[in-house]
């Protein structure tokens, strides 16, 4: 069973480069036979954590996109200064409850 914690911040980092989705889907070959824990940090941490950059989910690719129609700019920079904070404390809330429940 891997480290929460560990695993959480991989899941973030990897699901901020190449988008949530494709990095669940590259982790869960790792964890074939794992615990429900691991599942539920894997699965909440790339979700959590997909919004921290535009990369991170499509979504964010779409809402920057259709806010330059409406005079809004969001670039990289913008978007990863701004949503860092959220992700962090999701996540952060996420590894206690799995401690708590775990």
């Amino acid at each position: 069973t891997p480290d929460p914690l560990g695993l959480s911040v991989f899941t973030a980092i990897l699901s901020n480069l190449v988008s949530n989705v494709p990095a669940v889907m590259l982790t869960a070959q790792m964890f074939v036979s794992a615990d429900t824990m691991t599942w539920i940090v894997l699965a909440a941490s790339s979700t959590l954590a997909g919004n921290m950059t535009l990369l991170g989910s499509a979504a964010n690719i779409i809402v920057a996109e259709k806010s330059e129609r409406y005079g809004i700019r969001v670039d990289f920079v913008r978007h990863m200064l701004i949503g860092t904070m959220i992700p962090v404390a999701t996540v952060a809330v996420m590894l206690l409850c799995v401690a708590i429940l775990f």
